[in-house]
């Protein structure tokens, strides 16, 4: 059977920018056997090597974004909507970096959970519209209910 990955992304000390790392922590605590968590922060691309070894069947990242949603909202963001909504403080596009990966993962999935725009700031704290959306995004995604995460449109 093929693994499964959970990868969060972001900056911690950016306030809501932190929603992926926060979740990539609140899976560690909770993961389901075949699951491999990977808090990939700031640098996503430090850690294809290990997507492109584990070859996994489903690669979902978890992301802050700017969708025009409430604070803590999640939806799947498809990939030709990514470079309009989630927040770029990673060294390279996620549409490219998930681009990349689709050669190594039979399915990337990426959820946004929605910021609040005035909380992205260095030195800011996460709100905790934020953890609470990394917190049902993770149980979402553990408890088999991906699909139920509506699609951004």
């Amino acid at each position: 059977m093929k693994p499964k990955i959970l990868m969060g992304i972001g900056n911690e000390i950016d306030g809501d920018d932190g929603a992926g790392p926060y979740a990539a922590r609140y899976a560690e605590r909770i993961k389901p056997e075949g699951w491999h968590i990977i808090n990939a922060e700031n640098v996503p691309e430090n850690y294809t090597s290990v997507v492109r070894k584990l070859s996994p069947e489903l690669l979902v990242i978890i992301d802050a974004a700017d969708m025009g949603l409430e604070p803590g909202d999640l939806r799947i963001i498809p990939k030709e909507r990514i470079s309009l909504l989630t927040i770029s403080t990673h060294s390279i596009p996620l549409s490219v970096f998930m681009d990349f990966l689709e050669e190594s993962a039979d399915k990337v999935v990426l959820v946004g959970i929605q910021i609040n725009p005035e909380n992205i700031y260095l030195g800011a704290e996460m709100g905790e519209y934020m953890k609470k959306g990394a917190e049902k995004a993770v149980e979402m995604i553990f408890g088999k209910k991906l699909q139920e995460i509506r699609i951004l449109r």
